[in-house]
């Protein structure tokens, strides 16, 4: 008899706290680990989804365990797009979406914060965009070119810690492999949407 789904929420939720206390165990960056919320909100699938079996089976030891748990949740986590087809082209939002963990619409419900997952297909450009809240990352599958204003171009692996601040224009490119990374955004722009840079649109890579 398979497991009440909220029990294999709850086993997801910690595997992954367990994983990023051990990238970044000074950073508030852990989704709370509070009650799930009654309401629940309704799955939902997306194109990209069909990326997350390679994204699964490619995830590194450490994180291995959690990717799998959530991997097989995802029919039962609401994935959502920020950007239409009036702003992004259809090659982009057929690899591209994510999900919320903890936050407003999260499964657990923090109106402080916004953390969840964000798939990316493989060779795919998120095109330069930035917003008021401060957004942290580490990437649980797939080695992806990361790029920022302050920085610019450099290839981080899983299991990094990456940290954009407010409003700093930022972009990810694939390469082989999909990316699943997880993100928290905090701060007092969480509830402002991310919208793509007029420049650069598209970073020069390296």
């Amino acid at each position: 008899m398979a497991e009440p789904l909220p029990f294999r929420l709850n086993a997801a939720l910690a595997a992954l706290r367990a994983v990023l206390a051990g990238v970044a165990a000074d950073a508030p960056i852990l989704p709370p680990a509070g009650p799930l919320r009654a309401d629940l909100p309704a799955g939902s699938a997306l194109d990209v989804l069909r990326r997350l079996p390679a994204a699964a089976a490619g995830a590194p030891s450490g994180a291995f365990d959690a990717v799998a748990r959530l991997a097989g949740l995802a029919g039962e986590l609401r994935w959502r797009q920020t950007y239409g087809s009036d702003e992004a082209d259809e090659v982009f939002l057929a690899n591209y979406g994510w999900t919320e963990l903890a936050g407003t619409d999260g499964l657990v419900a923090d109106p402080a914060i916004s953390a969840g997952l964000l798939l990316l297909g493989p060779q795919t450009l998120y095109p330069a965009h930035s917003h008021p809240a401060v957004e942290r990352y580490v990437p649980l599958s797939g080695a992806a070119e990361w790029w920022d204003e302050d920085r610019g171009w450099r290839l981080e692996p899983p299991l990094s810690f990456i940290l954009h601040r407010a409003g700093v224009r930022h972009a990810m490119r694939t390469g082989r492999e999909p990316l699943l990374a997880y993100f928290h955004w905090s701060g007092p722009g969480i509830s402002e949407r991310s919208r793509f840079s007029a420049a650069p649109f598209r970073p020069t890579p390296r």
